[in-house]
């Protein structure tokens, strides 16, 4: 099965599990702004793997949820994608915040529309006072401020804990504010140029790997 999708300029990079055993309720995607619409078309193209999906501040590829319908029906016929009928009861997560000049909140909560159509386990959030950046209940600049240092907002809350728990059934611990969480996680880099050809107004950067291991 190949992938193409709704027209947008993105890539999507499928990484192939050794163990071909995994259940795919451990396989979730998310994302925030473009990174959220690319975790829709990953899950929406691969959703017989991919069994839910967070979606912060990231817009739909397309302004007609009606259009969307059509092209996922049409893409497939064509074997393009996975069938949609997968994503029923697949666990999704919007959110938006009210004071985002950067992806509206219109067009992010067609993402909503889309899902329930659908017919996924929709949790959306909407009414928290941010801008556009990922909110925290420790870090960050003013919630309702746009924090293009890092994108990171102090909004008292812990979305990344609302958003886990909900893909992950809502059996989830929530973390004591201020508490600090051994990483016990591993980070992968690697080299994208082996996965597609840059176009030269494209510029890569290496990555800082003190910096990136502090996450």
């Amino acid at each position: 099965m190949s992938v193409i999708f709704f027209d947008a300029a993105i890539v999507l990079l499928v990484v192939s599990l050794a163990t071909a055993t995994v259940p795919d309720t451990h396989i979730t995607v998310s994302g925030i702004s473009s990174g959220g619409a690319m975790a829709t078309q990953l899950h929406i193209g691969f959703s017989k793997d991919i069994s839910g999906c967070g979606i912060l501040a990231g817009p739909a590829s397309l302004i007609s949820v009606t259009v969307l319908e059509q092209k996922i029906k049409y893409y497939r016929l064509l074997d393009k994608i996975d069938d949609p009928v997968n994503i029923e009861g697949d666990p999704v997560y919007v959110f938006s915040g009210i004071y985002d000049k950067v992806a509206y909140p219109g067009v992010v909560k067609l993402n909503e529309q889309l899902y329930s159509r659908l017919g996924a386990m929709v949790k959306t959030n909407f009414d928290m006072p941010a801008h556009h950046g990922f909110p925290t209940e420790n870090f960050g600049a003013k919630c309702s401020t746009l924090n293009t240092a890092n994108y990171i907002n102090n909004c008292n809350f812990n979305l990344a804990y609302d958003m886990l728990n909900h893909l992950s059934g809502g059996n989830l611990t929530k973390p004591p504010v201020n508490s600090k969480t051994p990483l016990v996680g591993q980070m992968l880099m690697f080299d994208q140029n082996a996965f597609m050809n840059f176009p030269l107004s494209l510029a890569a950067e290496e990555n800082d790997k003190l910096s990136m291991s502090e996450w």
